[in-house]
C-alpha cells in the first residue's frame, strides 16, 4: 500500500514538473505568433520575412520562427506530382485550431492546386525545431521538391485551382 501511494506521488510530481513547462516561452512570458523577430546582433527588431530574401542567405543557415514562417505562407500543401515547372499540391486545411493534409492516395481531384513556379521563384528549405519552435532557413533547388514534401508557398492565387509562386519553401520538421 504504502509503495503504491510512494509511486503515484512521484508519477504526480514529475507531471508537474513536465507541465510547468509548457507554454512558456524563454523569456517567462507565454509565448504569442507574432511576427516581429528581435534580432540580438544589432538590437533592432523586424518583420520575419525581412530574412526571406535569396540575397541574405548564405550557404549557411538562417533563423527564424516557425510559427510565423508557417502563417506568414499563402499557401501551405502537400506535393502529389512534381515537374521543373511546377507541381501539383494537395492544400493543408487549417481551423485555427488544428491543421491536417489528406493521406497520400485519398487526395481529391477538386480540392487540388496547380503551381506554376515564377521565373525568379526562390526555393528555400526551412527545418524546422518542434522543441524550441525555430526553424532553419537555406537554400534549396527545384530538384529538392518530391512527392509528399510539404511546402509553404508564397505569390498569388490565378483562381481557385491554380497559384503562381514566387517562393517556394520546403518544410522539414525535426
Amino acid at each position: 500500500m504504502k509503495f503504491k501511494k510512494f509511486r503515484k506521488g512521484i508519477l504526480i510530481g514529475m507531471c508537474a514538473l513536465v507541465m510547468a513547462g509548457c507554454g512558456v516561452s524563454e523569456n517567462g512570458g507565454a509565448k504569442n505568433n507574432d511576427h516581429v523577430i528581435d534580432d540580438s546582433k544589432d538590437g533592432h527588431l523586424r518583420d520575419e520575412t525581412d530574412n526571406m530574401d535569396d540575397d541574405h542567405l548564405t550557404d549557411e543557415t538562417d533563423n527564424t520562427d516557425s510559427d510565423s514562417l508557417i502563417s506568414s505562407s499563402d499557401l501551405q500543401g502537400s506535393v502529389i506530382e512534381f515537374s521543373e515547372n511546377g507541381c501539383v499540391v494537395t492544400p493543408v486545411t487549417n481551423d485555427g485550431n488544428t491543421a491536417a493534409v489528406a493521406a497520400p492516395g485519398n487526395e481529391k481531384e477538386e480540392t487540388n492546386v496547380t503551381i506554376s513556379y515564377e521565373p525568379d521563384c526562390i526555393f528555400q528549405t526551412a527545418v524546422m525545431d518542434l522543441t524550441t519552435g525555430t526553424a532553419n532557413i537555406s537554400k534549396a533547388a527545384v530538384s529538392d521538391i518530391k512527392k509528399q514534401t510539404s511546402l509553404l508557398i508564397y505569390g498569388s492565387s490565378e483562381d481557385t485551382h491554380n497559384f503562381s509562386a514566387s517562393k517556394v519553401i520546403i518544410v522539414r520538421y525535426e
